[in-house]
């Protein structure tokens, strides 16, 4: 996503959108493998493709993370492992992995993030809820957040990622 590998790491305000593929290993919409982390007011709305330890917002945490105001409406998709055997390569039946709409390895401190995709680390959300300003509590909509209501999902964006977007600070009729 955004970031591959580090050691400590804080991401705030940050967005992807994009599709990640990763053809052996882990991978996630913001980030991959770190050991200490915090992510705040961020999100991930793109599709995230990979063999193992696939994670909405973080893959692979190994000591603690912190994870703040955030979501993830991406989509989790398990692709199969590349193999090379005497010269000869082929694909390999997926093995069983840790996927997770948060966080696919690791703990820590998980408040008002939500996900689409199910996740063991917290309730998972439909798309009505995010949709709604009341099921982001302690969100700052006036500074932070916003809801473009001229997207077909209006979920919450980031007021300075916006550009010449105009955001309701409120939610969107339904």
């Amino acid at each position: 996503g955004l970031i591959g590998q580090a050691t400590r790491l804080s991401v705030e305000q940050s967005q992807n959108a994009g599709v990640i593929t990763v053809r052996d290993g882990g991978t996630a919409g913001l980030v991959g493998r770190v050991n200490f982390l915090s992510v705040k007011n961020s999100y991930n709305s793109g599709q995230v493709v990979a063999n193992a330890n696939l994670g909405g917002l973080a893959s692979r945490v190994i000591n603690a993370a912190q994870l703040e105001n955030s979501y993830n409406i991406g989509v989790l998709s398990q692709s199969p492992q590349w193999s090379v055997s005497q010269g000869i390569g082929r694909w390999l039946t997926p093995a069983v992995t840790d996927i997770d709409g948060i966080m696919a390895f690791g703990s820590g401190s998980i408040s008002s993030s939500y996900t689409i995709p199910s996740s063991s680390k917290v309730l998972p959300s439909t798309v009505m809820q995010l949709r709604m300003k009341a099921t982001f509590v302690g969100w700052d909509f006036v500074s932070i957040w916003g809801f473009d209501c001229t997207e077909a999902i209006a979920t919450p964006k980031l007021r300075a990622l916006s550009g010449n977007t105009s955001l309701s600070s409120n939610s969107c009729p339904i």
